[in-house]
């Protein structure tokens, strides 16, 4: 018996150890947080000159093995603050939300390393097909990026708020901050946008009635957390010029053009086919159309500009893609169609057209 009794000790010992080591675990698992809302602060001065936006954007990219990703959308532009469990994190912010965007697109927003905003895709008049797809025009948008933000898991129950219900039963509130906030990352968001001029230099351009042109060659996209253009290629309309005159020689004189967009692709060499500028001039006889068809990727330069920031003075710079061409056009003398002086009209009209050859 004395043995059986000892057995039955040990047994009892084994089972208790057990169980208490157990009911130690699960407490400890309820007076352990585990998450804890990070604060992220975002300074919009180098956003400069435009406007501060209406909203924002702040994602977080969790380097876990499942690849999860946070997301907050607020109106307050200064801060957000987020849920998160401890881990490493990516932090992306962008002015607006994805919907309110209606020149753009988002896709693969679920890995920081794929994320991309897009051009959409509208043409009226422009249907040549060899020159990919037409784009339009892009809007103002602001990015900013910080890598490696480290939430550590010492910071979470120092932070957690562990509170005691009715029943004696201890719990964790996820989402209370306790005496400071914790500042997970700082973002400075930058203008992603370009500006794109082309400048087309005429001879006899007194018969120039309107123009319109196609600038390809030009990226599709931005990768928003790698701070690259995309090397996939579309296509810009340019569907307004203004005119301007020599003053010495009334018979020259420049077009000018512009739109907006991401720029040039990364991997673009300044070769002269990698740019097309399909140019229309209508006279102004209003029937007669001159079209060139122009290479020109050789000839585009950036330009930097330097503004000076409203907030503390700092010096920005912004940068400008221009695009200069110097092109001599022989534009045959034609009779006005009002039988005087016909004006030059910016406006875009559906025209029939005859291909020129042009002098570089």
């Amino acid at each position: 018996m004395s043995t059986l009794r000892r057995i039955a000790r040990v047994l009892a010992i084994v089972i208790l150890i057990s169980f208490f080591g157990g009911c130690r675990q699960d407490e400890l698992c309820y007076l352990h947080p585990h998450k804890m809302p990070v604060r992220v602060n975002v300074d919009w001065k180098r956003f400069f000159p435009f406007e501060r936006p209406t909203g924002m954007t702040v994602m977080l990219f969790s380097d876990d093995e499942n690849g999860t990703v946070y997301t907050e959308l607020t109106n307050t532009t200064t801060h957000a603050y987020i849920h998160i469990p401890a881990g490493t994190y990516h932090t992306l912010v962008f002015n607006q939300s994805i919907t309110e965007f209606g020149s753009f697109s988002f896709r693969d927003m679920g890995t920081h390393s794929t994320a991309v905003v897009a051009s959409q895709v509208g043409s009226r008049w422009y249907t040549r097909g060899e020159y990919g797809t037409v784009a339009v025009d892009a809007e103002w948008m602001a990015v900013g990026n910080e890598y490696d933000c480290v939430l550590e898991q010492q910071e979470i129950i120092e932070h957690g708020t562990i509170t005691v219900n009715k029943n004696n039963t201890k719990s964790v509130s996820e989402g209370e901050l306790v005496d400071e906030d914790y500042i997970l990352a700082h973002v400075t968001p930058r203008n992603i946008i370009q500006s794109v001029r082309v400048y087309v230099h005429i001879e006899g351009i007194y018969n120039l009635r309107s123009a319109r042109a196609a600038l390809s060659g030009m990226s599709e996209g931005y990768l928003l957390t790698q701070g690259k253009t995309l090397n996939s290629e579309v296509t810009y309309l340019i569907e307004e010029f203004a005119e301007t005159r020599d003053p010495d020689d009334p018979t020259k004189g420049y077009i000018v053009g512009s739109f907006s967009c991401f720029g040039l692709p990364d991997d673009h060499q300044a070769t002269v086919e990698e740019n097309n500028l399909f140019l229309q001039c209508l006279l102004v006889d209003n029937k007669t159309v001159k079209t060139f068809d122009i290479p020109v990727g050789d000839k585009i330069e950036k330009v930097i500009t330097e503004m000076t920031c409203q907030e503390g003075g700092e010096t920005l710079t912004e940068e400008h893609i221009e695009l200069h061409l110097h092109v001599k056009i022989d534009l045959p003398d034609v009779e006005p169609v009002d039988g005087g002086s016909s004006g030059f009209d910016a406006e875009v009209e559906d025209w029939d057209e005859e291909d020129v050859d042009v002098q570089m």
